[in-house]
C-alpha cells in the first residue's frame, strides 16, 4: 500500500516519519531519565532492561530509526528493544539528546568472547582470542543523527559510556566488521590496539 495524501493517518504518519527524519525523535525529558552527561543543550540518557517500559520504548523507537537509516543497513534487525532482550548481554542504550528531541544512539552489551588485535592484526585478519577472559562491556552499534554529524558527538558519547561502566574506552569492546567512518572513530580513541567482544 502507497502513501495516500487524501488519507488522514497517511498524512499524520508521513508528517511524523519526515520529521523524525529531519529533525530527530521527539523526546521531552522525563522525570525517570537517568542523565549520565549534559553539557549546554546536549545530555546523554541510559537505558536498559529494568528502565521503565516508556524509556525503554523510546529508546526502541530510537534504535529503529537509526536502523532504516542507509548507513546502517548492514544491521540486521533494531539495537534495541522495549521486550525481550537477552538478559545475558544485559543491552543498555545510550541516547543522545538536544533540548527536546533525541539524535543518537549508542548500544552497549555485555561480550563473553573477547579477542584483542593492532590494527595491522585486524587488516590481516590475525585476531588473538583470550581465553578465560571475563565478559566485558562491548559497543555493539552507534548511530548519530545526519544533520549533527562530523562534531565528534559518537565519541563524546562512547567517552561518557565507558564512564558509566567505570572503565577506559581502551578497555571497551567492539563488535566488528566496522563501517569506514566507525573504523576512522575507533582508530582515534584506540590508536594502537583494541579489543574485539561479542
Amino acid at each position: 500500500m502507497g502513501f495516500d495524501p487524501e488519507e488522514p493517518a497517511n498524512v499524520r504518519f508521513h508528517t511524523k516519519y519526515h520529521d523524525r527524519v529531519v529533525n530527530g525523535i521527539i523526546a521531552p525529558q522525563k522525570k525517570a531519565d537517568q542523565i549520565i552527561w549534559e553539557e549546554g543543550l546536549f545530555r546523554v540518557s541510559a537505558v536498559n532492561s529494568l528502565s521503565p517500559f516508556p524509556l525503554r520504548f523510546r529508546a526502541e523507537v530510537v534504535g529503529s530509526c537509526a536502523h532504516t537509516d542507509n548507513t546502517c543497513k548492514s544491521y540486521d534487525f533494531g539495537p534495541f528493544a522495549a521486550e525481550g532482550m537477552s538478559l545475558e548481554k544485559d543491552t543498555h542504550a545510550f541516547l543522545l539528546h538536544k533540548h527536546n528531541r533525541v539524535i543518537g544512539i549508542v548500544t552497549a552489551q555485555k561480550a563473553k568472547y573477547v579477542w584483542k588485535c593492532t590494527w595491522e592484526q585486524y587488516e590481516n585478519h590475525q585476531f588473538e582470542k583470550l581465553v578465560g577472559y571475563p565478559p566485558m562491556w562491548g559497543i555493539a552499534f552507534a548511530w548519530i543523527h545526519r544533520r549533527y554529524r562530523g562534531q565528534g558527538l559518537t565519541r563524546r558519547v562512547i567517552v561518557e559510556v565507558a564512564a558509566f561502566f567505570a572503565t577506559n574506552v581502551e578497555f571497551l569492546g567492539w563488535q566488528t566488521p566496522f563501517t569506514p567512518s566507525a573504523k576512522k572513530m575507533i582508530k582515534r580513541l584506540c590508536p594502537t590496539c583494541f579489543y574485539i567482544a561479542k
